[in-house]
C-alpha cells in the first residue's frame, strides 16, 4: 500500500516535470517570434512561421497579442504584408485581452499603409470596438494621427457615427477640431446634424471646443504685414456652398489639396505679372503656411456657423440647456472675437450672459485685457450705456476691471515694464472714456473708487518701470556723451589737417571733405540730442501719467537720434579714410566703410523692432478697433419655420438697421410690431430704439398704435426709456410727440425717462426731457425721481438744471436720493465744479479773470422749457456779449482772442460751471438755513464738510461758514476738526483758512485726535500719494513735506512741539519715521540723477578743454598766435568754450556736492534742490554754449569755400538745446518756484 502512494507520487512528480519543461519550451518559442516580429525581422519571422504555422494566431504577450498585433504596433510594413498574406480574412478580427484588433494597433501607431492592408482584406475592422466602445477612427483621432483619421473616415460607415447609436461621433467630431481636421467635422455635422449639441465622454461639446481654440480664429493669429497682405489676397471657397467632395474623398492629403486649390486660386488672377507668380513660385512656402492657415480659419468658422444654426433650430432652450453663456466666457478669455460675433447673430441674449462673480462678457474681457472682444462695445447703440453701468459681486464696474492687473499672458505681450504700465494706462483710459462720471467715482466693497484700484494694483509695475526706464537711459546716456566726445573732437583734428600758412583744411575744396563736416555735425547733434532725452528720462517724476506719453516720447527721440548719431558717425569714419586713403589704396577703403556698416545694421536689427514697437503703441492707431456691426445680413438658409427663427431675423432686421427687411417682416407679419422679440421681452420698438436706428424708429413710429408705444417689456421699460438710456434726442422726439404720457411711465426702479438719461450721462437727452416732462413728476413728495435727477445733475455738471430744479421744488435743497445722497453731499465730493480744484496755466488764468458770468439767481428770464438749449449755444453768445462790453480793450487784441476763441471757449465752460455750482451751492445753504440748525444735524452736514476738506474745496467750506459757523467745529469719528484734517490730507488753501481766523487759531492749533496726534502731528504723517505725486520726484517731495511740517510748526505753541501721542512719539519724532523711505528714495533720486549729469558736466568739461587747445584753423609755425585769432569769429569761438567749460565744471562740481552730501531731512528743504537747480542750469548754459563752440567752429572752417552749409547745421545744434529747454525746463522751474517761490500757503481774506 505505501509503495503503490509512492509511486504513484513519482508519476504526478515525472508528469508535472515534463509539463514545466514543455511550457518553458513553449515560451522561449514564443519569445522568439516576439523579438523577431518586433525587432522587424522579416527572414526571421518568414523562417519560424512556416516551421510553426499555428503560431499565427497564437498569443505572443500577457496582452494575448498575435503577432499581427506586434508588428502593427512596431510599424513593421512589410512584416505586416507578410503575415496578411498567411492569415485568414476572420482571424484578422481577434482581439487581445483589452478588446483591441490589429486595426485598432493600427489607429494607433497612425501608419495609413497598414490600416489599408488590413482594411482591404477586412473591411468589418472599421466597426469593431475596443474597450472604451471606440472604433478605429475615434483611435486614431484621439492619438492626433491626421493622415489615418483621413483614411479611416473616408472607410468607416456614416452610421457608426450616428450620435444615437453611441458616443463614437461625438468623440470623433470634437477630436477633429482639436486637431484642426475642420473638413471631416463639417461633413460629419452634415451627416449628423445632433451632434452640434452632442456631448463627447469629456462631457465637452463642439462649441465648447471651439471656444477654447484661439488659433482656429483670425482674431488669435498675430501675423506680420507682409503676412496679412499674403493672407487678405487668398480665397478660400465656402465647403458650406459645394456638393462636391464626398465622405470617402476626405482622405485626400491636405497639402495635395490645398497645393492644387492654391495653384488654381493664383492662376485665376490674370491681373498680376507673370514675373510675380514666378517671385511667388520662389516664396511658396510661406504662402503655402498663409494658405493653410486661411483654410483653417475659414473651415473653423462654417463649423461654428453650422453648431450654432443647429442649436438654434432647436430654440433658445438649446441654448440654455448646452449651458453656451458659460462657454462664451471661455471665448472671451481667449480673445476670439469671430466666436462671439457668431453666436450673436444666432443667440443676441449672449452678451447678457453672466458668470458665477456677477461679470457680463464685457467686464470679463476688460478684466482679460481682450481689447477686440471689448471693441464690439462700439456698436451696441444703447446697450453701450447700459453695459458700462453694471458691476460684479465685489461692486467693481467696468472701470474696476480696467483698474486690476491685466494677465501676466497679456502683460508679456509687450515689451518692458514701462510699456506695460503704458498699455494698462490706455486700457484704464479707453474704459473710462465710455463710464459716466457718476460710475467713475464709484466705490466697491473695498471702499476703492477705479482710480485708487489702478493706483494700488499697478505701483509695483510703475516701479519696474522706473527701474527698466533708468537703466535704458543710464546705459544710452553713456554711449551718446562716447558718441559726442569722439564727434565733438573730429571737427577739429579735420582729416589732411590744415594748410600752416592759411589754416584753411587742406581737404576743403573736395565734396567728400563736405560729407565728412555734415555728416560728423548731424552725429554730434543727435548725440547731444539723445543724450539730454534720456538725461529727461532719468530726472522725469515717474508719475502713472508719465508712461502714457511723456516717457515714450523721450524713449522715442532718445532711441531714434542715438541710432542717427552712430550711423553719421560711420558715415564720418567711413568717409575720413576714403579722404585719406584715396590717393595711393583708395580700394581699402571700401571693405572697411562695409565693415563699418556692421554695428549699424546690428543695432538696427535688434533695437528697430523696440523703436517700431514703442512708437506704435505710443502715436499708433491704438489696440482698439471699431469693428462692423455684428449682426450682418446673414439668415438661417435652412432653418425651420419656429416661432424662435421668425423672431431672430426680425430682430436681426431690426437690430442691424436695415429698414428695406425690417418694412418687408412687418408688411407680412403687421402682429410682430408688438410682439416679444427676446428674454426681455422687448418688441422691435425697443431693440430699434436700444440700437440707436434713427429711421426704423420712425417708421415703426408710424405704424403703432399711441397706446401700444407704452407697452413695456420684462424691466417695465417703455421704448422712450430706452431711447433715454441711448441718448439719441431725435428717437425720443419722436417717440414724445405721438404720446406725451411716456414722459411720465416709470421703469422697475421707478424712474421716469429723464431721470434714466441723466444717470446715463446724456446731457442733450437730459435738457430736452427736462424741457417737455411735467414738473410735478419730479416733487420729492410724489417719488425719488426729484431727488435723482438732482444729484446726477450735479454729477453731469448740469447745474441750470439744477438750480432750476431747486427754484421749483425748494425740499429738494435736502431731499436723498435712492443712493443716500443730497445734493450738498455729491457737491462736496467735485473738486471739478470750483476754482479750487482747478489748475490753469497762467494765460488761461488771466483769460478766466476777464469772463464775466451772469447769475442765474438774478434772471428770471429763462423758463422751464428753455432749459433744452444747449451749453455751447448759450455760453458762446454770452461770450460774444461779454467781450464786446469789454471795450477798453483795443480791436486787434480782440482780433486775436478771435484766432484763440476755441481754446477761450473752453476757459469760459469752465468758469460758466464753476459759478453755476456757487449759486447752486449758496441756494441749498440758504434752504438748509431756513429750516435751522436742526436741518444741518439731520442731514449731517459735519460728515460731508470732512469730504470737501479732503478734496480741497475751499469755496464750499467757506460757505458753509456763511451760513453754518460751527463748521469749523465739526469733528469726526477719530476726533479730528477740519484743520487737522486738512493737515493731514495735504490741503493747503483750508489749512490756509487758519490765518483769518483770529484768537480760534489758537485753539484749533491746540486740539488733537483719538490718539492724542496734534496738528503738528498730522503733517507729521506721510501725505497721501494723490498729494504727492503732484510733486516730481522724491526729493521735491520731501522738500514738500518739510514745508508743510515747518508751516504748521510755526503756528503752534513750544509746548505742543513735544507733546507725544499715544505712541509715545513727538512729532519731530513721528516725521522721521513716517519719512524714512521717501528720504531714501529721495536720496537715490538725487544721486541718480547727480551721477548722469555728472558724466555728461564732465565729457562737456573735457571736450571744451581740448578744443582751446585744438583751435580752428591751427598755429601760425612761427609765432604760435592762432591763424584766426583777427577775426570777431575766433573770439565767439574763445568765449563760448570758455563759458562752456566753466560752466559743465560748475555742473560737475554742483553734482558732486548733491553725491558727497549727509541727505539729513532738513538738507531737503534748501541745500541739495539749491545745488540741484544750479548744477541743472549750469550743465543746460554748458551744452547750449558747446553747440555755439561747435557752430562757430564750422563756419571758421568752411566761410572760405561753402559758408552756407555752417547756418543750417548751426540751425540744427539748437535742436537739442531747444529739446531738452521744453523737457526739462519745466522741471527747473518747478524746482526754483518750491524752494523760492511764494510757497503754496496762501492768506485769503476773511470770510
Amino acid at each position: 500500500m505505501a509503495l503503490n502512494k509512492q509511486s504513484s507520487m513519482e508519476s504526478k512528480i515525472e508528469s508535472s516535470s515534463k509539463n514545466q519543461d514543455a511550457e518553458d519550451t513553449n515560451y522561449i518559442q514564443i519569445l522568439k517570434l516576439y523579438r523577431a516580429v518586433d525587432s522587424g525581422n522579416l527572414e526571421a519571422t518568414k523562417e519560424f512561421l512556416e516551421r510553426n504555422p499555428g503560431a499565427l494566431t497564437a498569443s505572443l504577450s500577457t496582452d494575448e497579442d498575435t503577432a499581427l498585433h506586434i508588428a502593427v504596433l512596431a510599424g513593421h510594413v512589410r512584416i505586416v504584408e507578410e503575415l496578411m498574406k498567411r492569415i485568414q480574412r476572420e482571424d484578422l478580427a481577434k482581439m487581445n485581452k483589452n478588446n483591441a484588433t490589429a486595426l485598432n494597433f493600427a489607429a494607433i501607431g497612425g501608419v495609413v499603409k497598414i490600416a489599408e492592408y488590413l482594411v482591404k482584406k477586412n473591411s468589418d475592422l472599421v466597426k469593431i470596438r475596443n474597450k472604451h466602445d471606440y472604433i478605429p477612427v475615434v483611435v486614431a483621432s484621439l492619438y492626433g494621427h491626421i493622415d489615418m483619421v483621413r483614411y479611416l473616415y473616408s472607410v468607416t460607415p456614416l452610421e457608426e457615427l450616428s450620435p444615437e447609436r453611441s458616443k463614437n461621433g461625438a468623440m470623433l467630431f470634437t477630436a477633429c477640431i482639436i486637431d484642426d481636421l475642420y473638413d471631416i467635422a463639417l461633413d460629419l455635422l452634415q451627416n449628423h446634424r445632433e451632434l452640434a449639441y452632442a456631448y463627447d465622454n469629456d462631457g465637452d461639446t463642439g462649441i465648447d471646443v471651439l471656444a477654447q481654440k484661439p488659433n482656429a480664429f483670425p482674431s488669435g493669429t498675430h501675423l506680420a504685414l507682409w503676412q496679412q497682405w499674403i493672407y487678405s489676397c487668398i480665397y478660400i471657397p465656402s465647403l458650406l456652398a459645394s456638393s462636391n467632395v464626398s465622405h470617402e474623398d476626405i482622405d485626400r492629403p491636405l497639402r495635395e489639396g490645398l497645393a492644387e486649390q492654391l495653384n488654381m486660386n493664383l492662376r485665376a488672377q490674370n491681373q498680376l505679372p507673370n514675373v510675380v507668380w514666378k517671385a511667388l513660385k520662389f516664396v511658396v512656402p510661406a504662402i503655402m503656411l498663409m494658405y493653410e492657415l486661411k483654410w483653417r480659419h475659414v473651415r473653423a468658422q462654417e463649423v461654428l456657423r453650422c453648431i450654432c444654426q443647429e442649436i438654434s433650430i432647436k430654440g433658445e432652450s438649446m441654448f440654455e440647456q448646452l449651458e453656451v453663456k458659460k462657454v462664451v466666457f471661455k471665448a472671451v478669455k481667449h480673445g476670439i472675437v469671430e466666436f462671439i460675433t457668431e453666436l450673436m447673430q444666432h443667440y443676441p441674449d449672449t452678451i447678457w450672459g453672466y458668470d458665477e462673480y456677477n461679470r457680463h462678457i464685457f467686464l470679463y474681457a476688460t478684466l482679460q485685457r481682450q481689447e477686440k472682444i471689448f471693441s464690439l462695445i462700439y456698436n451696441m447703440g444703447a446697450k453701450k450705456h447700459i453695459v458700462a453701468t453694471n458691476w460684479d459681486k465685489g461692486h467693481n464696474n467696468i472701470l474696476h476691471q480696467a483698474a486690476f492687473l491685466g494677465p501676466s499672458s497679456q502683460l508679456d505681450r509687450v515689451s518692458g515694464a514701462a510699456l506695460q504700465m503704458q498699455r494698462a494706462l490706455q486700457w484704464f483710459k479707453e474704459v473710462e472714456s465710455i463710464v459716466q462720471p457718476k460710475y467713475k467715482e464709484m466705490v466697491n466693497m473695498q471702499h476703492k473708487t477705479p482710480r485708487a484700484l489702478f493706483s494700488e494694483k499697478h505701483k509695483d509695475l510703475v516701479e519696474k518701470g522706473e527701474k527698466w526706464m533708468k537703466e535704458t537711459a543710464e546705459s544710452c546716456t553713456v554711449v551718446a556723451a562716447l558718441v559726442a566726445t569722439i564727434m565733438f573732437s573730429a571737427a577739429f583734428t579735420v582729416p589732411g589737417g590744415y594748410n600752416e600758412n592759411t589754416g584753411i583744411p587742406i581737404y576743403l575744396k573736395r565734396n567728400s571733405f563736405l560729407v565728412f563736416i555734415v555728416s560728423d555735425a548731424v552725429s554730434l547733434f543727435s548725440s547731444c540730442t539723445s543724450m539730454l532725452m534720456f538725461l529727461g528720462i532719468l530726472t522725469s517724476r515717474y508719475r502713472e501719467e508719465d508712461f502714457l506719453k511723456s516717457l515714450p516720447t523721450k524713449l522715442i527721440i532718445g532711441l531714434s537720434s542715438l541710432f542717427f548719431s552712430i550711423v553719421t558717425m560711420m558715415v564720418t569714419f567711413g568717409i575720413t579714410l576714403f579722404i585719406i586713403l584715396r590717393e595711393r589704396i583708395t580700394w581699402v577703403s571700401f571693405p572697411i566703410i562695409l565693415l563699418a556698416s556692421l554695428p549699424v545694421t546690428l543695432f538696427a536689427l535688434l533695437q528697430f523692432p523696440l523703436l517700431v514697437e514703442i512708437f506704435c503703441s505710443t502715436y499708433g492707431p491704438g489696440i482698439f478697433d471699431r469693428p462692423k456691426n455684428y449682426i450682418n445680413s446673414f439668415f438661417l438658409s435652412d432653418a425651420k419655420d419656429t416661432n424662435y427663427i421668425q423672431n431672430l431675423k426680425l430682430y436681426k432686421a431690426v437690430d442691424s438697421g436695415n429698414l428695406e427687411a425690417t418694412k418687408e417682416f412687418v408688411e407680412c407679419n403687421p402682429g410682430a410690431l408688438t410682439a416679444s422679440l427676446s428674454t426681455d421681452e422687448d418688441t422691435a420698438l425697443h431693440i430699434a430704439v436700444l440700437a440707436g436706428h434713427v429711421r426704423i424708429v420712425e417708421e415703426l413710429v408710424k405704424r403703432i398704435q399711441r397706446e401700444d408705444l407704452a407697452k413695456v417689456n420684462k424691466n417695465n421699460a417703455t421704448a422712450l426709456n430706452f431711447a433715454a438710456t441711448g441718448g439719441v434726442v431725435k428717437i425720443a422726439e419722436y417717440l414724445v410727440k405721438k404720446n406725451s404720457d411716456l414722459l411720465k411711465i416709470r421703469n422697475k426702479h421707478d424712474y421716469i425717462p429723464v431721470v434714466v438719461a441723466s444717470l446715463y450721462g446724456h446731457r442733450d437727452m437730459v435738457r430736452y426731457l427736462y424741457s417737455v416732462t411735467p414738473p410735478e413728476e419730479l416733487s420729492p413728495e410724489r417719488s425719488k425721481n426729484g431727488a435723482m435727477l438732482f444729484t446726477a445733475c450735479i454729477i453731469d455738471d448740469l447745474y441750470d438744471i439744477a438750480l432750476d430744479l431747486l427754484q421749483c421744488h425748494r425740499e429738494l435743497a435736502y431731499a436723498y436720493d435712492n443712493d443716500g445722497d443730497t445734493g450738498i453731499d455729491v457737491l462736496a465730493q467735485k473738486p471739478s465744479a470750483f476754482p479750487s480744484g482747478t489748475h490753469l496755466a497762467l494765460w488761461q488764468k488771466w483769460i478766466y479773470s476777464c469772463i464775466y458770468i451772469p447769475s442765474l439767481l438774478a434772471s428770471s428770464n429763462g423758463s422751464h422749457e428753455d432749459i433744452e438749449r444747449p451749453i455751447r449755444e448759450g455760453p458762446a453768445e454770452q461770450l460774444n456779449m461779454n467781450l464786446r462790453a469789454q471795450n477798453q480793450l483795443p480791436n486787434v487784441v480782440w482780433k486775436a482772442l478771435k484766432f484763440f476763441v476755441p481754446a477761450i471757449m473752453l476757459i469760459y465752460e469752465l468758469k460758466w460751471r464753476h459759478v453755476r455750482a456757487q449759486e447752486l451751492l449758496r441756494c441749498i445753504c440758504q434752504e438748509i438755513s431756513i429750516k435751522g440748525e436742526s436741518m444741518f444735524e439731520q442731514l449731517e452736514v459735519k460728515k460731508v464738510v470732512f469730504k470737501a476738506v479732503k478734496h480741497g474745496i475751499v469755496e464750499f467750506i467757506t460757505e458753509l461758514m456763511q451760513h453754518y459757523p460751527d463748521t469749523i467745529w465739526c469733528y469726526d469719528e477719530y476726533n479730528r476738526h477740519i484743520f487737522l484734517y486738512a493737515t493731514l490730507q495735504r490741503q493747503e488753501k483750508i489749512f490756509s483758512l487758519i490765518y483769518n481766523m483770529g484768537a480760534k487759531k489758537n485753539i484749533v492749533a491746540t486740539s488733537w485726535d483719538k490718539s492724542h496726534n496734534n496738528i503738528l502731528h498730522q503733517a507729521a504723517f506721510l501725505a497721501p500719494s494723490s498729494q504727492l505725486d503732484r510733486v516730481s520726484g522724491a526729493a521735491l517731495q520731501m522738500q514738500r513735506e518739510l514745508q508743510w511740517f515747518k508751516e504748521v510748526e510755526s503756528i503752534v505753541q513750544p509746548k505742543y512741539k513735544e507733546m507725544v501721542n499715544m505712541q509715545h512719539k513727538t512729532p519731530r519724532a513721528l516725521f522721521s519715521e513716517k519719512h524714512k523711505d521717501l528720504v531714501e528714495k529721495g536720496e537715490k533720486w538725487m544721486k541718480e540723477t547727480a551721477e548722469s549729469c555728472t558724466v555728461v558736466a564732465a565729457l562737456v568739461a573735457t571736450i571744451m578743454f581740448s578744443a582751446a587747445f585744438t583751435v580752428p584753423g591751427g598755429y601760425d609755425e612761427y609765432t604760435g598766435i592762432p591763424i584766426y585769432l583777427k577775426r570777431n569769429s575766433f573770439l565767439v569761438f574763445i568765449v563760448s568754450d570758455a563759458v562752456s567749460l566753466f560752466s559743465s565744471c560748475t555742473s560737475m562740481l554742483m553734482f558732486l556736492g548733491i553725491l558727497t552730501s549727509r541727505y539729513r531731512e532738513e538738507d531737503f528743504l534748501k541745500s541739495l534742490p539749491t545745488k540741484l537747480i544750479i548744477g541743472l542750469s549750469s550743465l543746460f548754459f554748458s551744452i547750449a554754449t558747446m553747440m555755439v563752440t561747435f557752430g562757430i567752429t564750422l563756419f571758421i572752417i568752411l566761410r572760405e569755400r561753402i559758408t552756407w552749409v555752417s547756418f543750417p547745421i548751426i540751425l540744427l545744434a539748437s535742436l537739442p538745446v531747444t529739446l531738452f529747454a521744453l523737457l526739462q525746463f519745466p522741471l527747473l522751474v518747478e524746482i526754483f518756484y518750491s524752494t523760492y517761490g511764494p510757497g503754496i500757503f496762501d492768506r485769503p481774506k476773511k470770510w
